[in-house]
């Protein structure tokens, strides 16, 4: 019987499924702090899957995936969600929106710019050029 190390959080109801369909499944409990980050973990796993996504069936999926996450992990940070609408409120104020699909590519900051150690400190994602 092949075996798959799958290392995720899954949905409430999967170990039925897996059950239903006789497959052999190893859970376990997630502290509070590793629930949190599997949470967060899980997030990224759909965004990658909603970039992989061709339809708009898959790209709804995808999303409501993504959504449950976030949902889950405002009530687990016990966040008021009114205070994440402010809070989106306060940046569209402030930086707009994305609607306008201005895609930065590059840019030169004067020596002495305070963003520079930002972008250093991340080279992963801001690779210097």
């Amino acid at each position: 019987m092949p075996e798959f190390k799958l290392n995720k959080l899954i949905r409430d109801k999967l170990p039925d499924e897996y059950e239903r369909l006789e497959q052999v499944a190893c859970y376990r409990s997630l502290s509070v702090d590793e629930y949190k980050i599997a949470l967060i973990d899980k997030i990224a796993e759909e965004a990658r899957e909603l970039r992989a996504s061709n339809s708009d069936i898959d790209i709804k999926s995808e999303i409501a995936d993504i959504q449950q996450a976030i949902h889950d992990l405002v009530e687990l940070c016990n966040i008021n969600p009114a205070d994440i609408e402010i809070c989106m409120k306060q940046k569209y104020a402030k930086k707009g929106g994305f609607k306008n699909a201005i895609f930065i590519e590059t840019i030169k900051l004067n020596n002495d710019d305070e963003w520079i150690e930002y972008y250093r400190s991340n080279p992963e994602t801001f690779p210097e050029v």
